[in-house]
């Protein structure tokens, strides 16, 4: 099973999002697209219930399926070089929209409609 590197995706207001990785990266990112408007749903943690934050954090199996292919997954993992990784892991867990490292590098893009 492949991760996808490249290609378009769409999203719109009422897209579900979660940011992978509720450090530093993934707040200030969550915060940016909140601000922009975008449906943002919380964060998706391997390390979820050690997480004491005031917005949702689930560890990625918790998310229903319908949710797992239908929601946008943006990865703030501080090392890139784990991006390929939790975009494979995620993949095989069932989501199918993952915004990473190798997809912006592979030309990917994102299309946000109003």
């Amino acid at each position: 099973m492949r991760y996808k590197r490249e290609g378009t995706m769409f999203w719109n207001k009422d897209t579900p999002v979660y940011v992978y990785g509720a450090g530093l990266k993934g707040r200030l990112i969550y915060n940016l697209l909140d601000e922009l408007g975008c449906n943002m749903c919380g964060f998706l943690d391997q390390a979820s219930e050690n997480i004491r934050f005031e917005r949702k954090v689930f560890h990625p199996d918790q998310l229903a399926e319908e949710k797992r292919m239908s929601s946008i997954v943006i990865c703030s993992v501080a090392n890139v070089f784990e991006h390929g990784k939790i975009a494979l892991e995620l993949t095989k867990q069932g989501y199918r929209y993952i915004v990473h490292k190798e997809f912006v590098e592979g030309g990917g893009k994102i299309v946000i409609k109003k």
